[in-house]
C-alpha cells in the first residue's frame, strides 16, 4: 500500500476524488432523477461552507469547529451515498470509484489534525468544483433558491453560480465584483477575469464570445496595467484559436491518440518554462476541454492513462502550485490503477521529477521520508517483472 501520511499527498488524494467524481456525476445527472436530488442536497450543504471559505479566522475559530466538521461529515456521507445512483458502465465512473470514498474521509481527517492545511483545501473547493464542471457545457443543474443576499460578496455568489452552471449569473456577478473593486489600487482583476476566460472557453466552448468580452474590457481605463497586459495576451491567444484564417484547430484521433495530442501541442510556439505565457492559456484551456470530452466519451479503458498523463501536463501549464497539484493526482492514478500500461512509466518519471523539484531549494534536495518511500514503492510496483 502506498504511504500517504504526508499532508500534501492527502490533499492530492482529496482533489483527485472531487475531480473525477464530479465528472461522472454531472455527466449522468440529467438521466437520473435521484442523483439530481442528491446533488441538490450536496449543493445546499456546500453553500453552508462558503462563509468559512472566505474567512480564515472564522474557519480556525474553536467556536466554529464542530459546525464546520459537521458540514464536512455531511458532504462525505452524501458523496458516498450517491455512488449507487450513477451508471456503472461509465468509464470515468470506474476511474473515480476506486478512490473517492477514502479521499473524502481523509479530507475530514485532515481538518481534525492539520487546520492550516485544511483551510487551504477548503479555500480551493470552489475552484475545484468549477474545474470539474467546466468541460461539459451542459445547462444549469439546479433551480437555485439562493439570491445575492445569501452570500457575503459578489465574487462568492458568482463562484456558486459558476459551480452550479448558472453561467449567466456567474458572468454578471464576476463583472459586478470587478466594477466595485477596480478603483482600489491594490485590486488586480486578472484572477477574476481568468475565471471568466475559463467560463467562456471551457464551460461554454465559446472563444469568440470570450474575445468580444475581453476586447470590451481592454477599453476600461480604470483597470490596472498588469490586468490590461494579461487581457492583451489573452486576446492574442483567442485570435489564434478562433478568428484568424490559420486558426489553431485541436483534433484528437482515436486511431493515434498520442500522436494527435502531440500534433496539437506543436501548434503553439512555447519554450519549456515553469510559468505559461498568458497568450497560451487559451490554448491549454481548449485542449483540456478536448481531453476531458474524450475521456467522458471513450469506451476504451486503454486510453485512460494516456489522457491522465496529458491532462496532468496541461494542468501543470495552467495552474502550477507547490502546495497542491491536480497534475500530481492524475499522474498517481495513472501509475496505481494502470501499472502495466506503457504510460505508467512515463507518469512515474514525470511525477518523480515534480516531487524532486517541489522539495528542492537553494540548499539542495530535501525530500520528506514519506515521499521517498512513496517513490520507491511506486517504482517497485511499476518496474517489477
Amino acid at each position: 500500500m502506498i504511504s500517504l501520511k504526508h499532508s500534501r499527498l492527502v490533499l492530492n488524494k482529496f482533489i483527485f476524488g472531487l475531480f473525477f467524481v464530479s465528472n461522472i456525476l454531472f455527466a449522468s445527472v440529467h438521466a437520473n432523477t435521484q442523483l439530481n436530488v442528491d446533488m441538490k442536497s450536496i449543493s445546499n450543504t456546500f453553500k453552508d461552507l462558503l462563509p468559512y471559505i472566505g474567512n480564515v479566522e472564522d474557519f480556525k475559530s474553536p467556536r466554529n469547529e464542530r459546525k464546520i466538521e459537521k458540514i464536512l461529515e455531511n458532504l462525505v456521507e452524501k458523496f458516498e451515498g450517491i455512488e449507487k445512483h450513477v451508471g456503472k458502465k461509465q468509464l470515468n465512473f470506474k476511474v473515480s470509484k476506486r478512490v473517492i470514498g477514502e479521499h473524502l474521509q481523509e479530507t475530514l481527517d485532515t481538518f481534525k489534525t492539520h487546520r492550516g492545511y485544511s483551510y487551504r483545501m477548503v479555500k480551493s473547493l470552489p475552484g475545484l468544483c468549477i474545474h470539474c464542471h467546466a468541460h461539459d457545457g451542459k445547462k444549469p443543474l439546479f433551480g437555485n433558491k439562493y439570491t445575492r443576499s445569501d452570500f457575503g460578496s459578489d465574487f462568492e455568489y458568482a463562484e456558486f453560480n459558476h459551480m452550479t452552471r448558472n453561467y449567466t449569473e456567474a458572468i454578471r456577478y464576476y463583472d459586478h465584483f470587478i466594477e466595485k473593486n477596480k478603483k482600489d489600487p491594490k485590486f488586480n482583476a486578472s484572477e477574476t477575469l481568468k475565471r471568466q476566460l475559463s467560463l467562456y472557453v471551457m464551460s461554454l466552448n465559446k472563444p469568440v464570445q470570450a474575445l468580444d468580452y475581453l476586447e470590451r474590457m481592454s477599453k476600461d481605463k480604470k483597470l490596472d496595467y498588469f490586468t490590461k497586459s494579461d487581457i492583451k495576451e489573452w486576446i492574442t491567444g483567442l485570435n489564434k484559436l478562433s478568428r484568424k484564417k490559420k486558426s489553431i484547430k485541436i483534433k484528437l484521433s482515436k486511431k493515434n491518440l498520442e500522436k494527435s495530442i502531440q500534433k496539437a501541442l506543436s501548434l503553439i510556439d512555447e519554450t519549456e518554462t515553469l510559468i505559461t505565457d498568458e497568450r497560451d492559456r487559451v490554448f491549454y484551456l481548449s485542449l483540456e476541454r478536448k481531453l476531458n470530452d474524450y475521456l467522458n466519451k471513450s469506451k476504451d479503458e486503454y486510453d485512460v492513462p494516456v489522457i491522465l498523463y496529458w491532462l496532468a501536463f496541461v494542468e501543470r501549464k495552467l495552474s502550477y502550485n507547490l502546495f497542491y497539484s491536480f497534475a500530481d493526482v492524475l499522474l498517481k492514478e495513472c501509475m496505481i490503477s494502470y501499472t502495466k500500461h506503457p504510460y505508467a512509466k512515463k507518469c512515474y518519471q514525470e511525477y518523480k521529477n515534480q516531487m524532486i523539484f517541489s522539495f528542492t531549494g537553494s540548499s539542495g534536495e530535501h525530500l520528506p521520508q514519506d515521499v521517498k518511500k512513496e517513490l520507491i514503492e511506486l517504482k517497485e510496483m511499476i518496474y517489477k517483472k
